[in-house]
């Protein structure tokens, strides 16, 4: 007798779930779920190429900005300033003994140079040299510090590159830095690199 109720029983359930949940709902359901799911799939995918597209002409666009400029930058000015520094200039110059100094931030004009320059701290005496860039460019560095052992100028370069939060970069202080002092408008190695260069 139980048997036979609870088999009533499940039948009855099976007739109210087809009532009140027909297979062709559920079907049709489940067909708009992958409907969805595939055209956002579709969106995305079309999204993800416009943007890539879009990244490709931007791309395309700033390299052939960038060619056109640095075309016209390579070469430097036609009569080149001797009393401007180069990156060769702060390189060891073999048989010679060096100090070592900083190079405080990137090339940039002479009003950045002073205002990086009142960030310093007091000691290191830093000054301004006239400096051709890599690609030719007029600019302005800033040299700072002078030091005799290079353990000592890589600890304080750590502590200073964080009070000033700009790159500091060791480097060779050019002799005409060395042996000259900054002129009325801040700057080394002007006459003192010609002078030097002549002595050569």
């Amino acid at each position: 007798m139980k048997i036979v109720i609870i088999a009533l029983i499940c039948i009855s359930i099976g007739y109210a779930s087809a009532i009140y949940f027909p297979i062709g709902n559920i079907k049709v359901a489940a067909t708009n779920l992958a409907s969805e799911a595939s055209e956002a799939s579709e969106a995305s995918e079309a999204s993800e190429a416009s943007e890539a597209s879009e990244a490709a002409g931007v791309n395309q666009r700033t390299s052939n900005g960038t060619d056109a400029q640095l075309g016209k930058t390579l070469t430097p000015d036609v009569e080149v300033d001797e009393s401007f520094l180069q990156e060769t200039d702060l390189l060891k110059d073999p048989g010679l003994d060096q100090l070592i100094a900083y190079r405080i931030g990137m090339p940039m004009n002479s009003q950045q140079a002073d205002d990086v320059i009142k960030k310093l701290p007091v000691g290191l005496y830093p000054a301004k040299a006239h400096f051709y860039t890599a690609t030719g460019q007029k600019a302005v560095i800033v040299l700072a510090g002078k030091y005799v052992d290079q353990d000592q100028a890589e600890l304080q370069r750590t502590t200073l590159e964080s009070l000033i939060e700009l790159r500091v970069k060791m480097v060779y202080l050019p002799k005409c830095a060395e042996v000259s002092e900054p002129d009325d408008d801040g700057f080394v190695c002007g006459v003192a690199k010609l002078s030097e260069e002549a002595a050569d």
